[in-house]
């Protein structure tokens, strides 16, 4: 009889045991479904578009600089829109003072006119038989040229400059002129003296070469200035 009731009290236990587990399984679910019910909501309530508003929002902060690219012209191309080129020959660097001048007034390029053999101190001592003055005094002399040859096919106009021997322009430029074809070119003579003008220096070579258009020349001494060399310059009309 005992053993019944014990056994009827243990399986009582045992059913509410067993009830007590089934509530709290059912409201941990409850629980979990009311959780994702709620995170469900949450994600329905934001805006799909936050995204792609945001990327619109960034775009349209950016500012693209503005280029403003204009069409340029640099100094070099402007000083030398005629393709000038100076040329000159110097035995004691007073012309090619000048010719630096004309050459920083201008911007132009430049090539100097070398001897193949160099002409010395005697060389230029003049009225002493020295090679001056027998090159000077014979119609035929051509001294060699020692500098390469250019190409003066793109250049326009000419400012050829040199000293003036026994009041004429030295036999090598003499050579310049007749080995290169300077047809329709512009040529502006230029020369340096102690006191000899230009006088028939310039009218010679445009004998040699009279298809090109040979402008009026410009004596300068040794102490002519950079000043000199550009009031010149803006009187010439080109």
């Amino acid at each position: 009889m005992i053993k019944k009731y014990i056994f009827s009290f243990i399986l009582l236990l045992f059913v509410i045991i067993l009830s007590s587990c089934n509530n709290s399984s059912t409201n941990k679910t409850n629980q979990i479904m009311t959780t994702t019910n709620n995170i469900t909501t949450s994600n329905e309530n934001q805006p799909t578009t936050t995204a792609s508003n945001n990327v619109q929002s960034a775009t349209s902060q950016i500012t693209i600089p503005s280029t403003n690219i204009t069409n340029t012209t640099t100094s070099e191309e402007l000083n030398n829109e005629n393709n000038a080129i100076v040329i000159y020959f110097s035995r004691t660097n007073n012309t090619e003072k000048i010719a630096n001048y004309i050459i920083e007034l201008t911007n132009t390029e430049s090539y100097e006119i070398l001897a193949k053999i160099p002409y010395t101190d005697d060389d230029i001592k003049y009225y002493t038989n020295c090679r001056a003055d027998q090159e000077q005094n014979d119609p035929t002399a051509r001294p060699e040229i020692g500098s390469e040859i250019i190409d003066l096919s793109t250049y326009d106009i000419i400012y050829l400059g040199y000293p003036i021997w026994h009041g004429q322009a030295p036999k090598i430029m003499y050579t310049f002129v007749e080995s290169y074809d300077l047809t329709n070119k512009t040529i502006i003579p230029f020369c340096t003296s102690a006191s000899s003008p230009i006088g028939s220096s310039a009218t010679n070579l445009a004998k040699i070469e009279p298809n090109a258009n040979w402008l009026a020349g410009k004596r300068f001494s040794a102490t002519s200035t950079k000043n000199e060399v550009e009031e010149w310059l803006n009187s010439i009309n080109i």
